[in-house]
C-alpha cells in the first residue's frame, strides 16, 4: 500500500513539475538533440480545472523512427511510470536516431483514484483509437 501511495505522490509531483501544457504534439517544433517535458491538454473537469497528461519527448540528433511508450493505462498498474522516467534519465540524445515519445501516466484519473478504469467509459485499453469529440476517455 505504501508503494502505491508513493507512486501516486510521485505522479502528482511530476505532473506539477512540468512547466507548460500543449494542445497537440508538434514534433517539428522540437529541436533535434533535445528532451522536452510538457503536459498535453485533454479537457477540463467539472470544476473547470484543465486535465492534462505528462508527455516526454526525446528527439535524437539525426532523423529516424518514432517510438511511442505509455505507462499506467490502468491506474492501479504504476510500475511503468518509474521505468519511463529511468529510461529518459539514461537516454543520450546525441546518440539517438529518431524520436521517443512517452506518456508516463496515461490514465491520471485512475492513478489518483487507484483504480484500473477511467470513470465514465471504463477500461481505456478497450476504447482505442477513440473519438475526436468524444468523452475524456475517447
Amino acid at each position: 500500500m505504501l508503494g502505491k501511495t508513493i507512486a501516486r505522490l510521485l505522479f502528482v509531483f511530476i505532473n506539477f513539475a512540468f512547466s507548460q501544457s500543449i494542445d497537440t504534439i508538434q514534433l517539428n517544433t522540437i529541436p533535434m538533440g533535445s528532451i522536452v517535458k510538457t503536459h498535453l491538454n485533454f479537457g477540463v473537469d467539472n470544476f473547470g480545472v484543465p486535465r492534462t497528461i505528462p508527455v516526454l519527448v526525446a528527439k535524437g540528433k539525426t532523423p529516424g523512427p518514432v517510438l511511442g511508450l505509455t505507462a499506467a493505462i490502468h491506474g492501479n498498474e504504476l510500475n511503468g511510470i518509474a521505468i519511463i522516467h529511468k529510461l529518459f534519465d539514461t537516454l543520450d540524445v546525441t546518440q539517438l536516431s529518431g524520436t521517443v515519445i512517452a506518456i508516463p501516466g496515461l490514465n491520471p484519473v485512475g492513478i489518483s483514484d487507484n483504480t484500473r478504469d477511467f470513470k465514465q467509459e471504463g477500461d481505456l485499453n478497450r476504447i482505442f483509437p477513440g473519438k475526436k469529440n468524444g468523452s475524456y476517455e475517447k
